[in-house]
C-alpha cells in the first residue's frame, strides 16, 4: 500500500486468498474464500481495533460477508508496506510494538468468546501432523547430495519433534491470551514514518503473544532478518522464564510448519530450493 495522494486511481491486487482495490481513501478485499471464515474473521477484527485500538488498523466501513464473493470495505492506511524482512533493530522494534499493540488492546473478557486464530496451535498441529503422514524428501535428482542429506535430517528433526510432548503443551498449556492477527506476511506491515499499523486480519482470532511473536520471527518473509536483530526487539516482550519457553517451543512448531508445508503442498511455487531454505531453519533450531 501507498500514501492516498499516490495512487489517486483504483488499483487491483491479487492475494492468494483474496483480490484487494485500493482507491484514494478505501480499500475493497473480495474475498476467495470463506473456508475457514475469513471474511468474519477480517470484519470482527476491524471492529474490535476501531474500538480499542483505532489507529492501529483500517477502520470497518462496510461487509457484505454473505455477499458472492464475500466483501470488506475499510479505510485505507497510510504509509507504505514493508517490501521485506526487517534488518535494523529499529525496524524490527517498530514490528514487534506494533504487535504488542494489539495483543493489549483487546481485553482478555472479549478475546474469550472468540475462536482460535487460524495459526494457534489447536488448528496448526493437527494440519503439520496431516502434513507428515505424506511427505518425502525430494530424489537426489532435484538437489546435491549435501542438500538432500541436510533435508533428510530436518525431516526426521521435524517428525520427532511432533512425537515429543511440545506440540501437546503449546495445544493445551495456557500461554498469555491476546487477540493476534495470525499472518505476520511483511506487507502486512505498513509504515509511516515512526507508526506501524498492521492490515489483513482474515486468520486473526484467539491465541496467545508467544505463539504470535514465534509466527512473527519464523514467518517465512521475516527469515532474512539476523537474529540478533530479533533477539534485541523482542526484549520488550520478554515476561517470564515461561513465557522464554513457550516462545522457543513455538518458534519450533513455526519452523516445522514452513518446512513440512513446502514438502506437502502439491502447488509448491517456491520448489527445491525453498525446501532446503527451510530445512536449514529446522536444523538451527532443533539440530
Amino acid at each position: 500500500m501507498s500514501h492516498p495522494s499516490q495512487l489517486p486511481e483504483p488499483q487491483p491486487a491479487t492475494g492468494y486468498t483474496h483480490d484487494v482495490t485500493l482507491q484514494r481513501n478505501l480499500v475493497v478485499k473480495r474475498f476467495r474464500s470463506a473456508r475457514h471464515g475469513e471474511p468474519i474473521r477480517e470484519w470482527r477484527a476491524l471492529q474490535l481495533l476501531e474500538r480499542y485500538a483505532p489507529d492501529l488498523a483500517p477502520g470497518p466501513i462496510s461487509a457484505e460477508l454473505d455477499g458472492d464473493p464475500p466483501t470488506v470495505m475499510m479505510t485505507r492506511l497510510p504509509g507504505r508496506a514493508l517490501d521485506g524482512a526487517p534488518t535494523t533493530e529499529e525496524d524490527a522494534s517498530l514490528i514487534i510494538g506494533a504487535v504488542l499493540r494489539l495483543h493489549a488492546a483487546v481485553p482478555t473478557h472479549q478475546v474469550a468468546d472468540i475462536g482460535y486464530s487460524i495459526s494457534h496451535a489447536r488448528i496448526e498441529i493437527p494440519k503439520l501432523q496431516r502434513w507428515a503422514e505424506r511427505v518425502a524428501v525430494p530424489s537426489t535428482t532435484c538437489m546435491n547430495a549435501s542438500k538432500y542429506i541436510e533435508v533428510a535430517n530436518a525431516l526426521h528433526l521435524a517428525l520427532s519433534w511432533l512425537r515429543t510432548s511440545e506440540p501437546q503443551r503449546l495445544m493445551y498449556e495456557d500461554g498469555l491470551l491476546c487477540f493476534g492477527q495470525s499472518d505476520p506476511n511483511a506487507r502486512n506491515f505498513i509504515r509511516d514514518g515512526d507508526v506501524m499499523r498492521i492490515v489483513d486480519f482474515e486468520d486473526s482470532g484467539r491465541t496467545d503473544t508467544a505463539t504470535e511473536l514465534a509466527d512473527l520471527v519464523e514467518h517465512i518473509t521475516m527469515r532474512d532478518t539476523p537474529e540478533v536483530v530479533w533477539a534485541a526487539a523482542l526484549e520488550q516482550a520478554r515476561a517470564s522464564p515461561e513465557f522464554t519457553e513457550r516462545l522457543s517451543m513455538a518458534r519450533r512448531m513455526k519452523a516445522n510448519y514452513w518446512f513440512l508445508r513446502s514438502l506437502a503442498k502439491a502447488d509448491n511455487p517456491v520448489g527445491h530450493a525453498e525446501q532446503y531454505r527451510c530445512a536449514v531453519r529446522v536444523l538451527a533450531l532443533m539440530g
